[in-house]
């Protein structure tokens, strides 16, 4: 009984729902009007001028090797590294 109480309810609540919803959903948007002081509206696709550039003319070339060799030198990079110490153990001595 109580058990088909909760179901009754549960589905009146669904409907009542979808009922405010679509009521909701059923007012018109209203209409946006242009600020005075807002900039005027961007172009249309049909008015935009495209400018193809080439991005491999603005780049500087590639002059500052330090990093790079210090990264790719194999000996360097085993002298500097650093070994890692085992972790110690929390749960060592009495207790």
């Amino acid at each position: 009984m109580i058990r088909s109480r909760h179901l009754l309810f549960v589905g009146v609540s669904m409907l009542a729902a979808g009922v405010i919803a679509n009521c909701a959903s059923a007012a018109p948007a209203p209409v946006l009007q242009p600020r005075a002081d807002s900039p005027p509206p961007t172009p249309t696709v049909d008015t935009v001028r495209v400018v193809s550039v080439d991005p491999l003319e603005t780049v500087e070339p590639f002059t500052d090797t330090a990093c790079l060799d210090c990264h790719t030198d194999q000996e360097r990079l085993v002298t500097l590294a650093v070994e890692e110490e085992a972790p110690e153990s929390l749960s060592s001595g009495p207790g």
